[in-house]
């Protein structure tokens, strides 16, 4: 069985977050441990995951720490086996890991570019399938996508990010209509610039300074989810921005966007 943290042991449901070892991630662990949920933290630094549980041990949560690699296939289907054989039945999902990568395709290392479309997009969908079933089983869930503002427009030199969010977001609204009416919940989150480590990994940490918080973000999920909305969007500056592509050219946005990455 994996680490767990000394905790209460309750009755709690079980919410299960990959990234959680900071950021938007962190921040989705802290909610839901303060709003009655044990956690299930997957994350690559398990000194990190081992401070959030600490930390959640505090609202009386207890935490089971996986350190995964979602690049592996076979490595999410035993994590989601061995959950399984303990009696952990994840109620939330909160599909939050994901990175970019900031750099035209032909220069991009390939193996990091495939790894980034697995985690974004191939690792997300199939912890969704492999958990969602249980959910429609007892008739109740929230699954929750962290897609990207940036799944609006294509994104020069952040092209295969900008399309792995698309797929999230355009995931989720359909899975949003295929559990109506089963007491499973579904929410695509779309966070703009947020102050995180994405822009660090993602090899530029000069680009889009203004930032929200991972508080602002989690806050705006849950109002979303609660007022059983498919999708939102954080921020009203973010929303208007995403929005306006509606009405502006598909060319003339896409070459906006690679003037703006490459000159911030």
């Amino acid at each position: 069985m994996p680490a767990s943290t000394d905790a209460t042991t309750s009755e709690r449901p079980w919410a299960l977050i990959t990234g959680a070892t900071g950021g938007i991630g962190a921040e989705f662990a802290r909610y839901l441990a303060q709003h009655g949920s044990n956690l299930v933290l997957t994350g690559r630094n398990t000194v990190k995951l081992g401070d959030i549980a600490t930390e959640v041990a505090g609202f009386g949560a207890q935490s089971i720490l996986l350190p995964v690699d979602l690049v592996d296939r076979a490595a999410r289907t035993r994590m989601v086996d061995e959950l399984t054989a303990e009696g952990v039945h994840i109620s939330t999902l909160v599909n939050n890991a994901g990175y970019g990568l900031v750099n035209d395709l032909h220069e991009t290392d390939v193996d990091d570019l495939l790894d980034m479309v697995e985690v974004n997009t191939a690792a997300l969908t199939h912890l969704t399938r492999l958990l969602l079933p249980a959910m429609l089983e007892a008739k109740q869930g929230s699954i929750i996508n962290v897609a990207s503002t940036a799944s609006y427009q294509p994104i020069p030199s952040m092209g295969a990010y900008a399309a792995s969010k698309a797929y999230v977001r355009s995931l989720s609204l359909a899975l949003w209509h295929e559990t109506r009416g089963t007491g499973v919940r579904v929410v695509c989150i779309n966070p703009g610039p947020t102050e995180t480590g994405f822009f660090t990994r993602a090899g530029n940490n000069n680009v889009l300074r203004r930032r929200r918080s991972p508080e602002d973000v989690v806050e705006t999920t849950f109002k979303a989810l609660n007022a059983n909305r498919p999708t939102a969007i954080d921020g009203v500056m973010n929303q208007a921005t995403a929005m306006a592509n509606r009405f502006v050219p598909e060319s003339v946005s896409t070459a906006l966007a690679k003037v703006f990455i490459h000159h911030t």
